[in-house]
């Protein structure tokens, strides 16, 4: 049985624009606009992940994945895992 383990972490810089605001239109009303605002992105941001693999047997391993974003707007997590078989 072997494991390998591994982790990064990495910067995240947005050079463009942080606005996202929209002025859409309606085809049958066209001088009605409004404004929609999207999501706030962040400026900067830390992405990490992690995860491991086992090594069951040359056939067979178990995996698992941790994705993670960090920043002043919000934070976002994500996982994975299973079990992957070779014939």
């Amino acid at each position: 049985m072997s494991w390998s383990p591994y982790v990064r972490a990495s910067w995240v810089h947005e050079f463009a624009s942080t606005d996202r605001a929209v002025t859409p239109a309606f085809e049958v009303a066209p001088t009605v606009p409004f404004l929609i605002q999207g999501a706030a992105v962040a400026r900067d941001a830390l992405r990490t992940d992690g995860g491991l693999t086992v090594a069951l047997s040359r056939h067979a391993e178990l995996f698992g994945n941790f994705t993670g974003e960090f920043s002043n707007v919000g934070q976002s997590y994500a996982g994975t895992g299973g079990l992957r078989l070779s014939w």
